[in-house]
């Protein structure tokens, strides 16, 4: 990600199929910003944009997105982008690294109205 205005990098979004066998067919998504630009809405406006590009364009069905427990800030930018709160779940991320974890999910349907 990088601003519009200087095209500074200021974060990544990244979206896939799911690291979850059992859900073949799901993309997962994942971000990180840079700490001087949270709370301004820029990864909301990021992660909206690539949801609608899934569900428009790549005609994907289902999105979820998983955060640490004590991650608010990321647990808010799904809820902000639509999402529907799965559960909690003690899980690994993409590093190995096990932590309980709070799932999100958006269906194609929901993402229409983004």
């Amino acid at each position: 990600m990088t601003l519009r205005s200087n095209g500074r990098l200021i974060g990544w979004l990244v979206i896939g199929e799911s690291r979850h066998a059992s859900e073949e067919g799901t993309r997962e998504c994942g971000y990180a910003l840079n700490q001087r630009f949270w709370g301004q809405g820029y990864m909301p406006e990021a992660v909206r944009a690539v949801f609608i590009y899934e569900f428009t364009v790549l005609g994907t069905h289902q999105i979820i997105a998983e955060c640490e427990t004590q991650n608010i800030a990321s647990a808010r930018v799904m809820q902000k982008c639509g999402m529907e709160y799965e559960g909690t779940f003690y899980d690994a991320d993409f590093e190995g690294n096990w932590a309980n974890r709070y799932r999100y999910k958006i269906t194609s349907g929901v993402g229409e109205t983004l």
